[in-house]
């Protein structure tokens, strides 16, 4: 291991433990060194203490950590599959597919379901119809047809965000526009069990596909004719690569909603410190995207508690002026 991967690890290490640290004490409750003490020595009632930690917090903060890191990750893969720094997870309608999906059980269009763990799975299959949708009108079996897919993300995700809108329209009442219009924001304020596990699991598709997959990727960045050239079955790839984003940015959303900028802003901070390497990036970007937005989520906790700032709009504030950075480095 040489010096700068030494050096990225105790950093990230150590700031991971500050933010969890300031997570974990954020809310309406304060909790002080003392407290946490008393907990550990027997002296503090151990039910009120797990309610208001683990409960309330802890679930919050796993999911808020794995939702960082499954969103980098897409993020890094959109990137590469497109072959422009500025693709985020969202590129091909995959947040308005689930946001419509969820909608539908908001609705109530969709009766059936009876369980909480329904949310997730109906999230994935309106990601999923979404991006079938994109790769059926953007008929990508050409070479040089990256702009059709663009094309044909655009018009799918304007479709979906459209359904969804008419749904809020006819369908719903007050708290369930409520509750959509909180979705389309992003918020963790709905943290719980359930979305720490789901958000835990669609981080391992997202994961192994990009420790399994490393070398196709790095191959995939050099553009479509040296990669057939080196024997890359690109639309089979492409195909699998596009589903594994659907299935894990689908799953988070279903409980969290669209929360943009941080796919597409982590990849470039670790391709700047370890280069253009998939597996080195696949190793250290879940922990940093990880860590950012559990950041971003307290932050907000803090300007406006207890319940907070909408985590969308905090990652738009930091994400829109590194966008338009990378924007004005593009065009110069």
């Amino acid at each position: 291991m040489n010096k700068r991967i030494a050096l990225l690890w105790i950093v990230l290490c150590l700031t991971g433990v500050a933010i969890l640290t300031w997570s974990l004490h954020s809310g309406s409750m304060d909790l002080t060194g003392t407290d946490w003490w008393q907990w550990l020595s027997g002296t503090r009632s151990q039910a009120d203490f797990r309610t208001s930690v683990m409960e309330l917090r802890m679930y919050r903060v796993v999911t808020v950590f794995f939702s960082g890191a499954v969103l980098s990750l897409c993020g890094l893969y959109m990137q590469a599959l497109v072959r422009n720094p500025l693709a985020d997870p969202y590129l091909l309608g995959a947040s308005s597919g689930a946001g419509f999906g969820v909608s539908l059980i908001t609705a109530q269009i969709i009766t059936w379901v009876s369980s909480i763990w329904f949310l997730p799975i109906i999230a994935f299959l309106g990601s999923l119809g979404s991006l079938v949708l994109v790769l059926v009108i953007g008929r990508w079996q050409r070479e040089h047809q990256t702009y059709r897919i663009l094309m044909a993300g655009v018009a799918v995700s304007s479709l979906f965000t459209a359904l969804t809108g008419f749904l809020m329209y006819v369908f719903t009442g007050p708290e369930a526009l409520r509750s959509i219009l909180f979705w389309t924001l992003g918020s963790f304020n709905q943290s719980g069990r359930e979305s720490a596990w789901v958000s835990a699991f669609a981080l391992i598709p997202v994961m192994a596909f990009g420790w399994m997959r490393a070398r196709r990727l790095d191959v995939l960045i050099l553009g479509e004719q040296h990669a057939r050239s080196l024997g890359l079955n690109l639309q089979s790839f492409r195909i699998e690569l596009i589903f594994v984003c659907a299935l894990s940015a689908g799953l988070i959303a279903a409980f969290c909603g669209p929360i943009g900028f941080v796919g597409l802003m982590m990849p470039h901070f670790t391709r700047a410190w370890l280069g253009a390497a998939h597996r080195r990036n696949v190793q250290f970007l879940p922990l940093i995207g990880g860590i950012y937005l559990l950041f971003c989520d307290t932050l907000g906790r803090e300007i406006i508690p207890p319940a907070g700032i909408p985590i969308g709009i905090i990652t738009a504030l930091f994400g829109i002026p590194f966008f338009l950075f990378l924007l004005s480095r593009k065009i110069e």
